[in-house]
């Protein structure tokens, strides 16, 4: 034993001179990649000296329950395993704390309190003896008190601010507000409930501090967090939908889900602008976020429920890819159970739902191959209010095993082949208030007389004074660059309908538009507005399609000034493969992006154009700006070149829809060279959520003809 006291004595003098080294020079330090596992091994390593120090407060509680000898060497080994382990600590923790993504004072304070606690319990060991009883307890007291400070704020660190008291603070839940803002009312509660313990003023993993809307707005090491107005290409939305075993997916694997719901309502935020100021009061009446945000949130008629929740963990355990068990609604502990996959089905997945039985409200099950013998399975879910078996085997005589649920109100029975049993079953559920019955070939209004006071509903019964809108037109061609000889074909399937269009961008009506008699054609870039009408009909919704034509394909491209690096596209030839960018993924090759530099542009071409058509991104919302200005610019060669012409394209007044734009130029001279610049806008309008910041061009092709 005095072996191994001694070596590990060495190696604590050793140790603890290393860690003075680093408390010193930690400013300095630069770890290599050899020695961050070691780092990461803090949050793991610092358990054993907080254990072995309660070991020793027990030991000292309990003294005179052991002999004296045996005593004075477990103790005095144990404290130097303490010691030595609490310097290890410090210095991992040390080497973890030169990676970023940790808010400076708290830090420091923690480094220096678990240094401290390191230093004192190398003083209680190699003192021991030496002090008095009475000055040895009050070290002891010290050093517990320094290690319950160092871990309040390494709780602070990687959980979040008080986060070891928090469960004792009373925090009030304020009522849903529908004059307050979108995001502090619906928004803010989610990323402060899933994402805040891990990007906070303590611990900013990735850069990214979601504490404050300031700092939420200053994006992360990857860049803005969203893109207002493009939920597809925005780092929350891609990283939130990731599957949970990806890397990148967050939240980490571990740590509490968004639910379907909370995704939902993000993404729509998103794709609706992300606008911070607008209420829910001021988003229009049929607008898709405000519906979301008044059926999870302003539900006045929500009922209200006095069990207690079913665990994160637990939900979790009994999700899979084809049985989805989600809460009813934000904050609520009722449950929702819907199955997936008829030919996945798994009876033992519904019989695990006995686990979450008192919290199950509703229950869908839609299509899947359920038959009377499995209602069986659902008579312990004593809280079910709504059960929808629609297009399942259900006959009826199973539906005896519903009896027992009390609060059940609503059953939806649509599509199943309904045996005369049923009706006799139903009349026995008389706790029922609705029962859902199309399509399933029963005589209703015999139903209807027999069961007395509950509402039975067929589906959709259609009104003959009723107008129905019409589906907008579409178009024939399935590319958006024309050749030679090829026009724009509209078609609607509906006899009789008539389509009016415009191709100055101005809204077609029939008193304000062309009726499309045969297919159009046009030379550079058309785009075309379109709506169908019809008598007795409401016209159907106004949609745009944008066409380019391309009758000479350029022989090189040159690309004189860089693109960003954050979209590269395929190099210079993006703009000569005539392949259209995606317009709702900006992020395919199909785009180069500008925005701290001008684009320039060379093509040469040996057939020589009468004409060109740059295409652009326009997308307000992702801060993809029309260019302010785009010149044109011809010669023989490269280096004897002059301007032709310069154009500056409308600048947007505020959001609109994004969409893909061109512009055409003439060419007066035939030459084999030509050159684009288009300048981004250096400053964004005082309308846009980025004002004053840069803006971007995106660019797709150069078409010549």
């Amino acid at each position: 034993m005095k072996k191994w006291q001694s070596i590990f004595e060495y190696l604590l003098l050793g140790t603890l001179g290393l860690l003075v080294i680093f408390l010193i020079f930690s400013d300095s330090i630069v770890v290599p990649d050899l020695l961050k596992p070691l780092g990461r091994m803090h949050p793991l390593l610092l358990h054993l000296p907080i254990g072995f120090f309660l070991v020793l407060l027990l030991l000292l509680v309990f003294k005179k329950e052991f002999p004296e000898d045996t005593f004075q060497k477990s103790f005095g080994f144990l404290s130097l395993l303490n010691a030595l382990l609490a310097v290890f600590t410090a210095l991992f923790g040390i080497l973890l704390s030169n990676e970023s993504g940790y808010e400076p004072d708290t830090l420091n304070w923690h480094k220096w309190t678990g240094a401290i606690f390191a230093l004192s319990a190398v003083i209680l060991y190699f003192f021991y003896s030496s002090f008095s009883h009475r000055l040895y307890q009050l070290g002891l007291s010290f050093t517990a008190l320094i290690l319950i400070i160092a871990g309040h704020l390494g709780a602070e660190i990687t959980h979040g601010e008080n986060y070891l008291l928090e469960a004792w603070s009373s925090k009030e839940t304020k009522p849903f507000d529908p004059e307050q803002p979108v995001y502090t009312q619906a928004i803010f509660p989610i990323l402060e409930k899933k994402c805040i313990s891990c990007h906070n003023d303590q611990k900013m993993k990735g850069q990214l501090n979601m504490a404050s809307i300031d700092q939420l707005l200053k994006g992360g090491k990857n860049g803005p967090l969203w893109l207002a107005g493009d939920a597809l290409n925005s780092h929350l939305t891609e990283r939130i939908n990731l599957p949970l075993e990806e890397k990148e997916h967050m939240p980490p694997k571990g740590k509490p889900q968004l639910t379907t719901q909370e995704i939902a309502l993000i993404t729509q935020w998103i794709h609706s602008g992300a606008n911070l100021e607008i209420s829910t009061a001021g988003l229009p009446e049929n607008d898709t976020l405000r519906q979301m945000i008044t059926g999870l949130y302003q539900n006045t008629d929500e009922k209200k429920y006095a069990f207690e929740a079913a665990s994160t963990d637990l939900i979790e355990e009994l999700n899979t890819p084809f049985c989805k068990l989600e809460p009813l609604s934000l904050n609520s502990p009722a449950l929702e159970a819907s199955f997936f996959v008829s030919q996945r089905f798994d009876r033992k997945s519904l019989q695990n739902l006995e686990k979450v039985a008192p919290q199950l409200v509703s229950l869908k099950l839609n299509k899947m191959p359920v038959k009377d013998e499995d209602l069986q399975l659902l008579s312990s879910f004593e809280n079910l209010e709504e059960l929808y078996l629609n297009q399942t085997e259900i006959k009826g005589a199973g539906l005896s095993h519903l009896i027992d649920l009390t609060k059940l109100e609503k059953l939806s029975l649509s599509g199943c082949d309904l045996e005369p049993i049923a009706l006799e079953q139903i009349k026995k559920l008389t706790q029922l208030k609705e029962v859902y019955l199309w399509d399933t070939g029963v005589d209703t209004q015999k139903w209807q007389s027999e069961l007395a006071g509950l509402k039975l509903i067929e589906g959709y019964q259609p009104d003959p004074e009723e107008k129905i809108k019409l589906n907008p037109p579409t178009v024939v061609n399935k590319n958006r660059v024309l050749k030679r000889g090829e026009k724009i074909e509209l078609k609607h399937t509906l006899p009789g309908v008539k389509i009016v269009y415009t191709t100055d961008l101005n809204e077609p009506d029939t008193l304000k538009g062309d009726v499309y008699q045969s297919p159009l054609t046009f030379k550079g870039f058309g785009a075309i507005k379109a709506k169908a009408v019809k008598e007795g009909w409401l016209a159907s919704e106004t949609v745009s399609f944008p066409f380019f034509f391309s009758e000479i394909k350029a022989d090189t491209a040159v690309l004189i000034t860089k693109k960003n690096a954050q979209y590269p596209g395929n190099g210079a030839k993006t703009v000569i493969d005539l392949a259209a960018g995606d317009i709702d993924n900006f992020k395919d090759r199909s785009w180069l992006g500008y925005k701290d530099t001008h684009a320039e542009i060379l093509i040469e071409s040996q057939k020589e154009p009468n004409g060109l058509t740059v295409s652009f991104l326009v997308d307000a919302g992702s801060y993809i700006m029309p260019p302010v200005s785009v010149e044109l610019w011809a010669g023989p060669s490269p280096n004897s070149m002059k301007l032709l012409g310069k154009k500056s394209p409308d600048q947007l007044k505020g959001y609109v829809q994004k969409r893909v734009d061109g512009l055409s130029f003439e060419l007066t001279e035939k030459n084999k060279y030509i050159k684009l610049i288009a300048r981004p806008i250096a400053k964004l309008p005082s309308w846009h959520a980025g004002s004053g910041q840069k803006g971007w061009v995106f660019i797709d092709e150069i078409y010549l003809w």
